[in-house]
This record gives structure tokens, C-alpha cells and sequence, in this order.
């Protein structure tokens, strides 16, 4: 567990530092290495997260971002199947988060901002604060692409006021002026879209 553990958070910091080829090497080969340990679906000591789902997520979302998005929609579904057999909600939101960027990233906008609509009723009932604010923004993000830019600034300066971007630690400071400037832009206020597009980028 200790030596598997120590694959997936070195796989985990190469996906910080953008290392998406790499974080495909590990994972794949963390699934190859310890298939046997994956299959029981447990939770490591410590951790929030089932193991053989946190491969998955972060294989999956790596995928996404080499846009390889047949490959990713594939490793997601097998995180799904692996979640029909042991529920638990946290692994849940998570891949329920990179499916609805997968549909963003084929444009299925409407799709993609029910999902996180949805994930962000199930942190709230769950009670997983650290993963609503990405959720929420995430949501007003392909809101603003399916036609709905007005409300999800409103929605995004509300829970920027209300400091709702603390709760999920400093992933948050990309993903709130992030999703801010594509709502902007979608309504027109190209200026504003810069400036919190320039912040986006200062905070990835």
C-alpha cells in the first residue's frame, strides 16, 4: 500500500507541475503494478479518496488535457463501473468533475453544466465543501457556453463575494477568474474577460 501510495502521489504532483505525459505513464503503470490492491477498492489510510478511482481521475483528466478524449471518456467510464459495485461520494464528485469537462471540451456545454449542477448539490448534501467551489465554477463556466453568461457572472461575483473560493484551497484561484472570463467574454465585456483571464493565469 505504502510503495502504491507513493506512485499515485508522485503521479499526482507531475499533474500539478503539468506533466500530463508523464502522469499517463505512472498511472498506467500504477494500474498494471498494483491491479490486484486496485480491484479491492478500498480506501488507503489517510486518504479521501478510493485509490483505484484516484488513478483513474487523474489518468482521465490527463487524457483530457493531451485531447485524447475518446481515451479519457473510456478511463472515466471504467471509474463509473468501479463506483457501481462501492459507493462513496467524494470519489464520486471527482469523477463526476472530469466527465463534465470532457463534455465541456466536446462543446456539449448544456450536458456539462448539469453534471456540475449536480455535483454541487451532492457536496452540499454530503457535506464536501473543499469540492463545491470548483463545481460552482465549473458550472457557471459551461452555463456562459450554453447561452447563460449573465446569470453565471452573477453567480460567480456572489460566491466570489461571499469568499466561497477559501473553502477548496488554491486550485480556486484559477478556476474562479477562469470561469469569470469566459462568462464575460460570452457576454461581450471583453475588458473584464482580460483582466480576470490575466489573473487565471497568474494564479496557474
Amino acid at each position: 500500500s505504502m510503495q502504491m501510495a507513493a506512485r499515485q502521489a508522485h503521479m499526482m504532483l507531475d499533474h500539478g507541475l503539468g506533466r500530463y505525459d508523464e502522469v499517463v505513464e505512472e498511472a498506467r503503470a500504477v494500474i498494471e503494478t498494483f491491479g490486484a490492491e486496485l480491484s479491492v477498492l478500498q480506501i488507503l489510510h489517510g486518504w479521501a479518496v478510493i485509490a483505484a478511482i484516484n488513478v483513474k481521475i487523474f489518468l482521465a483528466d490527463s487524457l483530457l488535457r493531451m485531447a485524447q478524449l475518446e481515451e479519457a471518456q473510456r478511463v472515466c467510464d471504467e471509474a463509473y463501473l468501479e463506483l457501481s459495485h462501492q459507493g462513496h461520494a467524494f470519489s464520486r464528485a471527482l469523477v463526476d468533475f472530469v466527465q463534465g469537462e470532457i463534455w465541456a471540451a466536446q462543446g456539449r456545454h448544456a450536458e456539462a453544466a448539469t453534471l456540475f449542477k449536480s455535483g454541487l448539490s451532492a457536496c452540499e448534501k454530503s457535506d464536501m465543501p473543499t469540492m463545491s467551489p470548483v463545481f460552482l465554477a465549473s458550472m457557471c463556466g459551461a452555463m456562459a457556453r450554453a447561452g447563460q453568461a449573465p446569470q453565471a457572472i452573477v453567480m460567480l461575483e456572489k460566491a466570489t463575494a461571499d469568499q466561497m473560493q477559501l473553502e477548496g484551497g488554491r486550485y480556486n484561484d484559477y478556476y474562479f477568474p477562469l470561469n469569470l472570463a469566459i462568462a464575460q467574454a460570452e457576454a461581450g465585456q471583453y475588458p473584464a474577460a482580460m483582466e480576470s483571464a490575466t489573473a487565471a493565469l497568474a494564479a496557474a
